[in-house]
Parts: structure tokens; sequence; C-alpha cells
């Protein structure tokens, strides 16, 4: 029996569940686990997706706000702080925040000025402090308190998806010593 569709039927006690039973393969069950644990991996990439979109739907919020300062409010009022959601590798994001230093470029036409961009590394494991952004205007500094406490609540997400994808792949590595036992 190829098919493991009916595992219900497979886990009957008993004579029913036997009979079932005897036409299953332990390579058929291997097969099913391996499946089975390829989907539930494909799965929990596709809710990093997510988590990586709402950050970056965070972001833009962000900076949307930090545009509308720029544009409507006087130089004193403008925002310093930046915000950005990397993904670092298939299974890592990172949301980020640092602080901006501006200046006029002296070769350049004066209302262009340079950037220099500074991270600025998170205080608790989640989250930064709030002290961290003790220089922002106060638009900011609301802006910025709003993104920051989505981005723990993205960073806990990202970080439980990591547990239960290493969670997967042990159990993998268990299937493969188990199927080993059986050869």
């Amino acid at each position: 029996m190829n098919d493991l569709k009916e595992l219900k039927d497979l886990m009957l006690p008993g004579v029913d569940g036997e009979d079932a039973r005897a036409k299953v393969s332990f390579e058929d069950i291997r097969k099913k686990q391996a499946d089975l644990i390829q989907q539930s991996l494909v799965l929990a990439d596709q809710l990093r997706d997510t988590v990586e979109i709402a950050g970056r739907k965070t972001s833009d919020q962000f900076w949307f706000a930090n545009r509308q300062a720029r544009e409507l409010g006087s130089e004193d009022d403008q925002g310093r702080f930046g915000t950005r959601v990397r993904r670092r590798s298939p299974r890592t994001l990172s949301f980020e925040w640092y602080v901006n230093r501006f200046w006029n470029d002296s070769n350049k036409d004066a209302s262009k000025k340079r950037i220099a961009s500074k991270y600025i590394p998170k205080s608790y494991r989640y989250h930064h402090d709030m002290r961290q952004f003790m220089t922002a205007p106060e638009w900011e500094r609301f802006a910025i308190q709003v993104a920051e406490s989505r981005f723990k609540q993205l960073r806990e997400i990202n970080d439980t998806l990591t547990v239960l994808v290493d969670v997967l792949l042990k159990v993998q590595r268990l299937q493969d010593k188990f199927a080993k036992t059986i050869d």
C-alpha cells in the first residue's frame, strides 16, 4: 500500500487496525513522514514571509510619517532615525533601527545633504529601549514607539518560527535514524 491517505484507519486498535497496517511498509511510513515534514517546512517559510511583509509594511508606515515631517515641518523637526527589515538568509529576518547624521557636502549643491547611518543594537532580546530614541522629535518618538511595538511582536513570531523549523529538522533527523534501524 503506497497510499497513506487514511491515516486514521491505520491507527485503529485490534484486528481491523492490524489488517490495515499489514498492507503498509515501513518505507511507506518513512515517505509519508518525510512528505509531511517537508510540507510543514514550506508552511513555516510561508509564515515567515508574512512576518517579513508585516515588518516591511510597518517600516513603510514609519517612513511615510518621516517623509511627511520632512515635507511639512521645519529642519529642526525632521526625523533622525531610520528602520529597515532585512532577510539575512531564507530563515533569518531582522528588524533594525539606525540613527542618521546629516551634513552639507561642500562639493555639491547646498540643498543636497550627505548622510551617515549608524546601527542601533537592541537593548533586550526582542526590543529596543525607548531611551535609545530620546533625541528624536516628539512625532518621531511616537512613530518609533508604534513601529517598535510591532517589531517586538514580529521578532518573537520569527524566533518561534525558527524554533519550529529546528524542531521539524530534528524530527526529520530522528526519523532518518529510525529508518536505518529498519533496513
